[in-house]
């Protein structure tokens, strides 16, 4: 073989060697729809695919530049000649290119100059788990406890636990005290309350829930049924729980009595508060977040708790000429501890004062179980107090709406002893007209007590529970709120709050979410969409759902 010969084989296979060399763009991947995003240095590019043939394809590429990336139609070719014959419209699908779920290799014509980018498949970020974990919502701690007194203060007693027999018909249990001869007379008492702590060596302080029992200011404990479950559940998810016992009876000569019962309850409510806080150093309370929750009586005490001021207290709880008069003339036939000339309760801090001293503090949000108010307008005073109603409709001891207590009595007993209230239907619809955060539970055909059925706890008690649960972290914890960042030619949308998460998932309307680290997205809109949306779904730790829309234009 001659060395022409020889040198035209070597030429030929050189050819054939280049050419194996150089694979043909395989297309056979791409599907209309498909979207391709790359990066070029502080900004990302996004092709999107409308047509595809063999050997070519079409559609939009975006790039980021601002709040809107901009769109820019092309039809991708192989190179067949050289790209500065191109338009910037074509763009040069590189050899070696595959677009089956792997790389798309491109040069692109961007600001004036060639750039070979390489397109990765975009797929939308799976749902995140959110790595921040809080307390208050699920069980985290065993629960310590123990008994204090937190007040002396002179009243009739401070516990009657309802007998089982009989335990939802008041009257009956306050016929029966009466007749057995028990001495209605004011004595010196000491009050106390059962705390439940978080057994922890955690450096934090805690939010507080105070518990009030109820049983018509008459009779009650505070290991009434329910209210030891609550101060272990509460107290094992992070809080400090206090279950109070308080200054019971009165003498049934007519509403002031009763008024002036329900006063005292709320003196000794205040007062145990006064004293947690005068404690850090046992209770680490946080003071931003005081709750209280109570039943009945327990819930007219906790909303006079939160919203009375000593210009709201009735008026039989002052000494005016007549009290002073009638005391007068009482002294000359009783001893000292009779209350029938009605001397003066004093301020709303008055046991708190003679016991250690009175602390200022506001309640953060009041849980109200078939609890009533006698003015309405003390809503007024704490307009950042949220409030939380449990009530039935056919409540006849304290009525859903405005009516006298008890009218589930024949005899017109009721109106002699007991003022007209305004129940949870009334309060509802006061905190709505204020703008106050409130939710008011309606249990249709429901009676007095939905907790318990005498000891016995029922359905609606789990209810209140997890209601309460999820209501009271919100406090805590609001809902989070979506914030717009840019980090170069970046969009990063972070949520704020985002501890009350537990997982979230983001979608772009009229875009697309790049990128998703924990509780923040980078997201691209595009000019030509007609909408620019970002909605968030997650789930909160305390296992309600959250969902929100947060439009960007």
């Amino acid at each position: 073989m001659n060395k022409k010969i020889a040198g035209f084989f070597l030429m030929m296979a050189a050819v054939f060697l280049s050419a194996c060399s150089t694979k043909t763009p395989d297309l056979s991947g791409l599907q209309a729809g498909d979207c391709y995003v790359a990066q070029c240095v502080d900004r990302d590019v996004v092709l999107h695919v409308e047509e595809v043939t063999k050997k070519s394809f079409k559609g939009r590429w975006y790039v980021e530049n601002g709040h809107l990336a901009q769109p820019h139609d092309f039809t991708a070719k192989s190179r067949l000649f050289h790209r500065d014959e191109m338009r910037s419209d074509e763009l040069v699908v590189k050899a070696g290119a595959m677009s089956n779920g792997d790389a798309l290799v491109l040069d692109v014509l961007l600001d004036d100059s060639w750039q070979t980018l390489r397109f990765l498949p975009w797929q939308q970020p799976t749902a995140v788990t959110l790595q921040k974990a809080y307390p208050y919502h699920e069980s985290l701690y065993n629960v310590t406890f123990n008994t204090v007194s937190y007040a002396y203060a002179k009243g009739y007693w401070e516990s009657y636990p309802e007998p089982e027999y009989d335990c939802d018909k008041y009257l009956p249990i306050i016929m029966e005290k009466l007749s057995d001869g028990y001495e209605m007379s004011l004595k010196n008492l000491e009050l106390d309350m059962d705390i439940y702590c978080p057994d922890s060596d955690e450096q934090v302080r805690r939010p507080l829930l105070l518990l009030i029992h109820g049983g018509a200011f008459f009779n009650g404990d505070k290991e009434s049924a329910g209210y030891p479950g609550w101060g272990h559940y509460f107290a094992s998810r992070g809080y400090v729980v206090a279950s109070i016992n308080y200054r019971l009876g009165f003498e049934p000569l007519g509403a002031k009595h009763v008024d002036r019962a329900g006063y005292r309850a709320l003196q000794d409510a205040r007062a145990a508060v006064c004293y947690l806080l005068r404690h850090p150093e046992r209770y680490p309370i946080d003071p931003d977040y005081i709750f209280v929750a109570g039943s009945s009586a327990g819930g007219i005490t906790a909303l006079n708790l939160a919203f009375m001021t000593d210009d709201d207290r009735p008026e039989s709880t002052r000494e005016g000429v007549v009290h002073a008069v009638a005391n007068g003339l009482f002294q000359l036939f009783t001893d000292d501890d009779t209350e029938m000339g009605l001397d003066d309760l004093g301020g709303i801090n008055a046991v708190a004062d003679n016991n250690g001293g009175s602390v200022d503090f506001s309640v953060n949000a009041v849980v109200n179980m078939w609890g009533a108010v006698h003015k309405i307008q003390m809503i007024d005073n704490s307009p950042n107090t949220a409030i939380l109603s449990f009530h039935g409709d056919a409540d006849e001891v304290v009525s859903y709406g405005y009516d006298h207590p008890f009218t589930n009595i024949k005899l017109p007993v009721n109106k002699l002893l007991c003022n007209k209230m305004y129940g949870s239907k009334c309060i509802h619809e006061r905190a709505t007209e204020l703008g106050m955060e409130n939710e008011l539970h309606t249990k249709r055909g429901g009676g007095h007590g939905l907790h318990a059925d005498c000891s016995e706890l029922t359905d609606y008690y789990t209810l209140i529970t997890d209601t309460t649960t999820r209501f009271l972290y919100l406090r805590m914890f609001p809902r989070p709120t979506v914030n717009m960042k840019r980090i170069g030619n970046q969009q990063w949308f972070e949520l704020e709050n985002a501890g009350e998460l537990k997982t979230c998932c983001w979608e772009a309307i009229g875009g697309l979410v790049l990128e998703a680290e924990s509780d923040r997205v980078r997201v691209v809109f595009f000019d030509d969409e007609e909408e620019h949306k970002l909605h968030v779904v997650g789930q909160q730790k305390n296992g309600l759902d959250f969902d929100e829309t947060y439009y960007t234009d």
